[in-house]
């Protein structure tokens, strides 16, 4: 399985082959991954600050390029329970 990272577009540039965005992940540094249908997964383009996973990544000389990229959606993040939640769920253990 390819390893995923959760990115923030920095900004959308319009660029001699079509669109791409260029984010930063802090343990590589910039990311860039094209926004047509072989790369970009969705229907809408990314806005600046809007949280995508990248994954299938290769290095360039300007920086990493990813292959595959979509948005960041509720079920990529662990289901995490508010401490009120696990206060409840102890309470009711006892």
């Amino acid at each position: 399985m390819t390893e995923e990272y959760q990115v923030v577009v920095e900004k959308v540039v319009k660029g001699k082959h079509g669109f791409y965005a260029v984010a930063k992940l802090s343990s590589l540094g910039s990311v860039t991954f094209a926004l047509n249908k072989k790369t970009w997964a969705e229907d809408t383009l990314p806005g600046q600050g809007v949280f995508v996973v990248v994954s299938d990544l290769i290095k360039k000389r300007s920086g990493w390029r990813a292959q595959k990229a979509r948005y960041l959606r509720p079920e990529d993040k662990p289901q995490q329970r508010s401490i009120k939640e696990r206060k409840q769920k102890g309470a009711t253990q006892r």
